[in-house]
């Protein structure tokens, strides 16, 4: 009778430990599986910001070829503007 008392604690402890290593081995794949979540969503994010940033600079580099070119065009005009005028003859 004892002998199997102590048998049927024996599997129960052994059950117990079995269920703790389960739940301790669940837990780590959890922590496993959020951080590399993390890390794919900070690599997305990171992704999605470079991307953003090469478009503001593509942005800004068309803004500025822009500006100059408007610049070109306002000195050439001013100077077509300049050409066709009459101007006084000045000795040196």
């Amino acid at each position: 009778m004892q002998e199997k008392e102590n048998r049927r604690r024996a599997e129960k402890e052994e059950d117990l430990s079995y269920a703790n290593q389960t739940n301790e081995l669940t837990k780590m794949r959890g922590h496993l599986e959020y951080d590399f979540m993390q890390k794919k969503k900070e690599k997305e994010m990171t992704i999605i910001n470079e991307n953003l940033r090469k478009m503001e600079e593509a942005k800004q580099l068309e803004r500025q070829q822009e500006a100059e070119k408007k610049e070109l065009e306002r000195q050439r005009v001013a100077l077509l503007n300049e050409r066709g005028q009459k101007q006084t003859y000045r000795p040196f």
